[in-house]
């Protein structure tokens, strides 16, 4: 509740701010040719009184209840009688402090009190068109954060069985092996499966903990491989408090396993680069590959896979134009290089 509270108070703030930098910009914008200074701020307050009236009845109350819901005609009911009771309240103000000498103009120009008390309503149409238009935006930026958030759980959510499929298959294989310990492989399998579970809920994870997840991914799958397979991992830079996107380079090293050449003779290459500068990430990963295989990126048939397609969608969804992916697709080699901006 208090969190609640706070949030409400700083943009209530924040809504008295921005009407306070309007009436100054509406008083030098629209009557910087009325020399009397006392007349430009009574005017100004006019006119910004009927704005923010219509303004708040069709952005807080008739646009939300009305304009969705099939009421076309209430709508545009409710926006002609709020134009009206908004421009009649600061006609009738008006009306008050001009006639009765409260606030007098002293007329320099070709005005009358009878066109400046008119004009209360067209300047009420203003607001009430702002409104409205401030809130369907609103609404529409809303509708497209909630899908994002949405499309992105679902594109995160189908890495997992990828991940436990290969972990337990790793550790199955292992535990067939005679003389060998699959204690260990388990302890870092609940590692990998405890970090995706329950410290991967929040957008931005810290680099380190990501780093950790796609070491121990490469030391399961290097308990899968023979001395057939040369594999290596280099890593430079401070990931000391850098954030990045959960999950991000995972699929560009499952899939240079995955897709990885099988010759009988050997040279059968996996090799992965990690580059870390100020605010600046450079991955680079690189596999062999049969004419028929594919690759980092996959480059071939990826069935069960996550696909290409998955990680440029999440790269263009958290990070528009902030990332660079290239691809080389070589007939026996096949290389990802992805530059990011933290």
């Amino acid at each position: 509740m208090k969190k609640l509270a706070t949030q409400g108070t700083k943009k209530l703030a924040a809504q008295l701010l921005g009407w306070v930098i309007f009436f100054f910009l509406w008083e030098r914008l629209v009557y910087f040719y009325v020399s009397d200074e006392g007349n430009r701020w009574l005017f100004t307050a006019y006119d910004t009184g009927a704005i923010v009236l219509s303004f708040y009845a069709l952005y807080a109350w008739v646009t939300p209840r009305l304009f969705h819901h099939r009421s076309r005609w209430r709508f545009a009911l409710a926006f002609v009688v709020s134009v009206g009771v908004a421009g009649g309240i600061m006609y009738g103000v008006m009306q008050i402090l001009l006639r009765e000498m409260v606030a007098p103009v002293h007329f320099s120009f070709n005005w009358t009190y009878d066109a400046m008390q008119r004009n209360r309503f067209f300047i009420a149409f203003l607001g009430a068109a702002t409104g409205v238009v401030v809130r369907l935006a609103m609404g529409w930026m809303q509708a497209r954060r909630e899908k994002v958030a949405t499309e992105l759980t679902y594109l995160r959510a189908q890495i997992n069985p990828h991940f436990l499929f290969n972990s337990l298959n790793t550790i199955y294989v292992q535990m067939a092996m005679p003389g060998v310990d699959a204690r260990e492989t388990l302890s870092t399998f609940s590692d990998m499966l405890r970090y995706q579970l329950y410290e991967c809920t929040s957008e931005l994870v810290p680099l380190e903990r990501e780093i950790a997840y796609l070491n121990n991914y490469m030391q399961l799958q290097r308990l899968r491989k023979d001395e057939r397979y040369e594999i290596t991992w280099e890593q430079s830079g401070e990931a000391t408090e850098k954030k990045v996107a959960p999950f991000l380079l995972i699929p560009f090293v499952e899939n240079m396993f995955k897709h990885v050449s099988n010759r009988p003779e050997g040279g059968n290459l996996i090799r992965g680069r990690l580059t870390l500068a100020p605010g600046k990430l450079h991955f680079e990963g690189t596999n062999t590959r049969s004419a028929a295989g594919g690759g980092t990126g996959g480059g071939g048939k990826e069935t069960g896979g996550i696909g290409l397609a998955n990680v440029r969608r999440r790269l263009d969804l958290l990070y528009p134009g902030r990332h660079k992916l290239t691809i080389m697709d070589e007939p026996e080699m096949y290389t990802v290089c992805l530059d990011l901006h933290l």
